[in-house]
């Protein structure tokens, strides 16, 4: 919890500075799905991920992706009952925009309580109960970095039918040059 605090700290006050360099982000996305399926599988739910070949190199801070990555996947297991499916996606959107998906059918989030989610702490709700709640900084840290990047976040939810957040990297920091990966 206190490296999240002063995770989210420095990026608040602007001093967390970001590595950029070519990042191959199907390869990354490959990384994170597997930690994502060893975790979710004593709950037995599957995780997949839906990953094109011969996307072009995103420019971004590698560690920052993986954060992003991580923060995302654990909620998304944290909050997907027993039995359940969590889906990962990249895709080059018709704006040249590099856009990363995770979503989930878990318990999903009330409407009146997502707008307190990207703040500090900002727990969906004291009355959910899950084995581990965690500490409420990892989507203000998504947002920080995602932001940082120039990027946009968007998150859709209906409570008991699930969450989905994209990212939206910005056009500039889609490279030309792609990754070609075996099927």
């Amino acid at each position: 919890m206190i490296s999240d605090i002063l995770e989210l700290a420095k990026i608040e006050a602007g001093r967390k500075k970001l590595q950029q360099e070519p990042i191959d982000l199907i390869a990354l996305v490959q990384d994170e799905v597997s930690l994502a399926a060893g975790k979710a599988a004593p709950k037995n739910i599957a995780v997949h991920a839906d990953l094109p070949s011969g996307l072009p190199l995103l420019h971004a801070d590698l560690h920052a992706v993986r954060q992003i990555l991580e923060n995302l996947l654990s909620n998304a297991v944290k909050f997907t009952p027993p039995n359940g499916r969590i889906d990962v996606s990249v895709i080059l959107n018709p704006d040249r925009e590099m856009e990363l998906a995770v979503w989930d059918n878990g318990i999903g989030i009330a409407r009146e309580n997502q707008v307190h989610l990207f703040n500090r702490f900002g727990q969906e709700s004291p009355e959910v109960t899950t084995e581990s709640r965690g500490t409420g900084l990892g989507l203000p840290i998504v947002k920080g970095l995602v932001e940082m990047h120039g990027g946009r976040i968007r998150l859709e939810s209906e409570l008991g039918e699930g969450t989905r957040i994209t990212i939206a990297f910005p056009r500039a920091a889609t490279l030309d040059s792609a990754v070609q990966h075996a099927a």
